[in-house]
């Protein structure tokens, strides 16, 4: 599980669409799911019980 607002950036703290689209293919390899907050992820571990 990864808690963030989805916004990814590199070098200079920029971000570019490759950033974004290659952070969501690593996402989807690897299964990890997105929330965007605290209380995101407590919804999202009680739904996976």
């Amino acid at each position: 599980m990864w808690i963030s607002d989805g916004h990814v950036t590199g070098c200079g703290d920029i971000s570019t669409a490759a950033i974004e689209k290659r952070c969501k293919e690593i996402c989807a390899e690897a299964g990890i799911v997105r929330v965007p907050d605290a209380a995101g992820a407590v919804k999202a571990l009680s739904a996976a019980r």
